[in-house]
């Protein structure tokens, strides 16, 4: 697992994007961002309520320059919004009309095409991907429709291998497909949920075959003009478009202007642009429109069964759960810059939309989910015990809890920090969360419902957490280790080791056929390499910070337990970052995670 990360305000946030995807222009200021949010929501309700001043505080607190939301409920719009900038350096506003990137959100158009020539019975859910791309690689026999629609094809994420060259460049439906080819399936079709950005774009091929038309074409003229979506199309960077946002990401506490990715490498699963208002005529056209069948939304709104009768929580080009009973059908959309949510709550007849231009710390599915709170006091969650009055927490126990902890296996970190006498928190790939508390010692995190009980050793440190979920289920997860800030450097007592772990990291950097080659790299670890990893591309070298011992933590990585840790500043063409590899008790490098600051 590579988590990257940036320190912000004795912080850790994940980024969602490489340091080298950023347009190196004059960053804005912290001042300036401020005054940013500052800027009146542009409403269609003129005065300022408790969903405007949720938005403003969330952009302040994780640096967004604009959002704009919508929000329906039964059938109409009762709230569509535009909060700060949609361009910082023109000083344009976000408004409900502003143009975003939508990135994964494009899915669920891909599948209401493909449920089209289902209507139609010019294609089968059940038919073999091989019946309409031909040539196909013998692995592939089994794919059929209804995998790539449910991310259960066993793809890989994507079909062009991703590099500094290619991030951005253009790319031929054959191109892809060639590349695809040579990728080794992950699992078996309809053994596991995989997601997939390749099988969506395999499923717009699909869809140019059956229909004799281009994807844009089909997806226009069958669902987006029948919806009135005059302002949503297929991404094109050098298309001139009225009121296009500026993608921002947020790195080492500042804003900086985003490169725009080629779409032509997500046709079918990221390649749209749209409106929150565009995306309130798509929710009320799946609800009361007449294009789309009962039956074809149905299918799209229902969970996959896997081989083993298992059910997953995808359906055709939508998630599908529930908060507190409620049942949800959402979809987040990521693109270099943007961020999006859309989130229909069914029983509620609820819907609400949120769109940024920025990624890097925002959070709009987590956004969206506040906001339908407001709405309905059912999908809050309570406090098992009661919140402390002043909820203030002391110096030393701040301390004690800050760093990094094994929430799942395989490096998925819970990073703990302060701020301002404050404890906050994240996950990879999710926004902050404030950890308020209680009066039992333990601290409550709203959002989700999160009950965080520390646990303590002999001599009171804290050296893990029990984390509480809603409906009782408790799962314990060690502390692995401080955060790098906090770091006491120390000699290295094994430089040969560390001159084996830097010729590993260039070997990461190669492959699977370099990596297996490295006696040092845990065989389980060596096996999981399928491709070149881009963190290592322009590794220049290991400087050693200090090693810890914790082999009574209870950490694993890749199948072994992990006896020490080591932290070194890893050096590359692309920036300073950190590393921290973890080791079996004989020196086999198991898994490692890089971080910024």
């Amino acid at each position: 697992m590579h988590i990257i990360q940036v320190r912000h305000r004795k912080r850790d946030v994940t980024l969602l994007a490489q340091p080298y995807l950023m347009n190196p222009l004059k960053p804005f200021s912290r001042t300036f961002l401020a005054l940013v949010i500052a800027v009146p929501a542009l409403s269609s309700i003129c005065q300022a309520d408790a969903v405007d001043d949720f938005v403003r505080a969330r952009m302040l607190r994780d640096k967004i320059p604009g959002v704009s939301l919508a929000v329906i409920r039964d059938g109409k719009v009762i709230k569509s919004a535009g909060y700060g900038y949609a361009n910082l350096e023109l000083g344009a506003t976000a408004t409900p009309n502003t143009v975003y990137q939508i990135g994964s959100i494009t899915k669920q158009f891909t599948a209401a095409a493909v449920m089209l020539l289902v209507q139609n019975r010019k294609l089968g859910l059940d038919d073999r991907l091989s019946k309409y791309l031909p040539n196909v690689p013998a692995a592939w026999a089994d794919i059929r429709i209804r995998h790539l629609l449910t991310h259960t094809a066993g793809l890989e994420g994507n079909g062009i291998t991703t590099t500094e060259k290619t991030f951005f460049s253009d790319f031929t439906e054959d191109e892809i497909l060639e590349s695809a080819k040579k990728l080794p399936l992950i699992s078996k079709p309809g053994e596991r949920f995989s997601y997939s950005n390749l099988g969506y774009d395999l499923l717009a091929m699909v869809i140019e075959r059956v229909s004799g038309v281009s994807y844009r074409t089909f997806v226009s003229e069958r669902l987006l003009r029948p919806a009135g979506m005059h302002s949503t199309d297929v991404n094109d960077p050098l298309t001139i478009v009225r009121s296009r946002a500026q993608g921002y990401l947020f790195v080492d506490g500042r804003l900086r202007n985003c490169i725009q990715i080629s779409p032509t490498q997500f046709r079918g699963s990221a390649s749209l642009y749209s409106t929150v208002l565009d995306l309130a005529k798509w929710d009320m056209f799946l609800t009361h429109g007449n294009v789309l069948q009962k039956s074809s939304l149905a299918a799209m709104w229902a969970p996959m069964t896997l081989n083993d009768g298992k059910a997953t929580g995808y359906g055709f080009g939508w998630f599908l759960s529930s908060i507190r009973g409620h049942r949800v059908v959402r979809h987040n959309g990521a693109m270099n810059g943007f961020l999006g949510n859309i989130a229909r709550f069914v029983h509620d007849k609820l819907t609400v939309i949120v769109l940024a231009n920025q990624s890097g710390v925002a959070d709009t599915e987590r956004m969206a989910t506040a906001i339908a709170r407001l709405y309905v006091p059912g999908l809050r969650y309570a406090p098992p015990v009661k919140l402390l009055a002043a909820p203030k927490i002391g110096p030393n126990e701040l301390r004690m809890l800050t760093g990094r902890y094994e929430y799942w296996g395989g490096g998925y970190l819970l990073t703990v920090a302060a701020e301002k006498g404050r404890l906050v928190g994240h996950m990879p790939d999710a926004g902050l969360n404030d950890y308020l508390p209680l009066s039992d010692g333990s601290y409550w995190q709203p959002d989700d419902g999160v009950q965080l009980t520390p646990t303590r050793d002999s001599k009171g440190q804290v050296v893990g957490l029990k984390v509480r979920f809603d409906g009782g289920w408790v799962h314990p997860i060690p502390k692995v280790g401080p955060l790098v800030a906090d770091l006491v450097p120390s000699r290295d007592t094994n430089p040969a080791l560390s001159r084996e772990i830097e010729a590993d990291f260039s070997a990461f950097g190669k492959g699977p056929a370099a990596v297996k080659k490295m006696l040092g790299i845990l065989p389980a670890k060596a096996r999981s390499v399928s491709r070149p990893d881009l963190n290592f591309a322009r590794f220049c070298g290991l400087q050693f910070i200090a090693e810890q011992d914790v082999a009574e933590r209870g950490i694993e990585r890749n199948g072994a337990k992990i006896a020490w840790i080591r932290y070194f500043r890893f050096a590359s063409a692309t920036g300073r970052k950190f590393a921290m590899v973890y080791l079996t008790k004989d020196h086999l490098l198991a898994d490692y995670d890089l971080t910024t600051e």
